[in-house]
């Protein structure tokens, strides 16, 4: 669970674990799985499940125009978010 690159070995150690186990209930989308013997989670504040991913205000079929994102778009960038 690194950076794509070449495989490294390293020490294992309970904060390595600890670590590991946050970051995967951390980027988990609805579910957790464990050994009901353990309990990784000890300690850890879980999110509410996702709903969903993102939210956009237009139809994903709108990025890809073949001439380009609407003018609206364009403009919207230019200027940024509102503030």
């Amino acid at each position: 669970m690194a950076s794509p690159g070449p495989d490294f070995v390293f020490p294992a150690t309970t904060k390595v674990a600890k670590e590991l186990n946050h970051r995967l209930a951390w980027n988990a989308r609805k579910e957790l799985f464990h050994h009901p013997d353990d309990n990784p989670l000890d300690g850890i504040e879980l999110p509410p499940a996702r709903e969903r991913e993102m939210e956009i205000s237009q139809l994903p079929e709108s990025f890809l125009l073949p001439d380009g994102p609407a003018s609206t778009s364009e403009e919207a960038v230019a200027e940024g978010p509102a503030a």
